[in-house]
């Protein structure tokens, strides 16, 4: 961003190419379960060759050891991820659901989150997956940034404020 925007904060910069896009997002997606969610950003990646076949079932299996979902003061969200070797190029997902989706937390792993966002990683590097969800858990306890992007009703303008929050330029 020209100008030098002195509201976002330097740890929010993404060290490693990370594409958020047009094609990878959706909004007003209809699921009924997280397995659902995860299962539809999941093909995206793979049809845009981001990540390999074994991928959806490795976030799946993750999530079910170790879950996502993050309570924020604006709502909830959900991060699901796995392990690098399931992964071509880096990228983020992101759902903007039509209506709340339980997810476990990652706090509380027996309470189940309303989710009404979910972004989900798809990192090749290892040693940037610690960092990113770092980020994106700082970022997000910024209320005005989950408030922002609900306000989001195109693919576009999703991809375009998540990049510019991220520091990220957005693709479509």
């Amino acid at each position: 961003m020209e100008g030098g925007d002195t509201g976002r904060s330097q740890s929010r910069e993404v060290l490693t190419p990370l594409e958020i896009s047009e094609r990878l997002t959706v909004v007003g997606l209809e699921c009924n379960t997280r397995e659902d969610v995860i299962g539809t950003l999941a093909e995206r990646l793979e049809t845009f060759g981001f990540v390999r076949p074994s991928y959806r079932q490795a976030v799946l299996d993750r999530e079910r050891e170790m879950p996502t979902g993050l309570l924020t003061k604006a709502g909830c969200v959900a991060i699901p991820h796995t392990d690098c070797e399931h992964v071509i190029r880096s990228a983020i997902a992101v759902a903007l659901l039509a209506r709340p989706i339980a997810f476990k937390s990652m706090a509380a792993p027996e309470d189940d989150l309303p989710v009404i966002a979910v972004l989900l990683l798809a990192v090749a590097d290892k040693s940037h997956i610690v960092g990113l969800l770092a980020n994106l858990a700082n970022m997000f306890l910024d209320p005005q940034i989950l408030t922002g992007l609900l306000t989001k009703t195109t693919p576009a303008d999703v991809a375009s404020y998540l990049g510019q929050t991220l520091s990220l330029p957005a693709r479509s």
